[in-house]
């Protein structure tokens, strides 16, 4: 499958419309050996100073391998309009590049840092960079107040099970880390079992 950005315009809503002349604004398919991959699904947008930046979805797949183990990523590289009206990429006019010209003029953001430790609390919500699968209601998998302190999971399906998992996760955000967490656990079955897992999908989880 390919991923690709293209654009189209028309004067009227309705058509008809113009497409792109160089058809792809954005698309690694006839680069194979650029660092990202998967690079699709654009949005358009404009800095406070009338920079052109596109967002999209892109992967970094590890060395030699099509495992992307960080997941989808968002890029957002530097667009300029030609003289023809069209937009494209500042540098190259169609590859996706891993390091791109930030906008003139931007303010540093005042987003926290994420925490490099997690304490737990039963005053406060599940911390927001976390998440889980397939449930709306996620008093059905885990509690923060039934142990104040602790984080406590009720056991459902097993990890690679496409339907409810007792599963509190953040994603990967480097490809090389040290990670550890306290498990307080008493399994009674060999069917049954806690602690950490890293895992890509439902096949592939360490």
């Amino acid at each position: 499958m390919r991923h690709a950005v293209t654009t189209a315009r028309s004067r009227e809503i309705t058509g008809p419309y113009e497409v792109h002349p160089d058809t792809h604004v954005l698309t690694r398919r006839f680069n194979p050996d650029v660092v990202l991959l998967r690079a699709g699904h654009g949005d358009i947008v404009d800095t406070p100073d009338g920079e052109t930046y596109m967002v999209h979805l892109c992967s970094r797949p590890l060395p030699g391998v099509r495992r992307s183990v960080l997941g989808r990523e968002t890029s957002i590289p530097k667009c300029v309009w030609g003289e023809d009206g069209w937009l494209r990429l500042h540098a190259d006019p169609i590859v996706p590049e891993a390091s791109v010209p930030g906008p003139s003029g931007l303010k540093a953001s005042d987003a926290e840092a994420t925490p490099v430790r997690y304490t737990l609390d039963a005053t406060q919500r599940l911390p927001a960079d976390f998440q889980w699968l397939r449930s709306p209601l996620p008093d059905r998998l885990f509690s923060l107040s039934d142990r104040p302190g602790h984080l406590r999971l009720t056991g459902h399906e097993s990890i690679g099970s496409t339907f409810e998992q007792a599963l509190a996760a953040r994603r990967q955000t480097d490809f090389d880390f040290d990670v550890e967490t306290d498990v307080d656990a008493e399994p009674t079955s060999y069917h049954q079992m806690a602690g950490l897992v890293d895992c890509y999908n439902g096949f592939a989880y360490h």
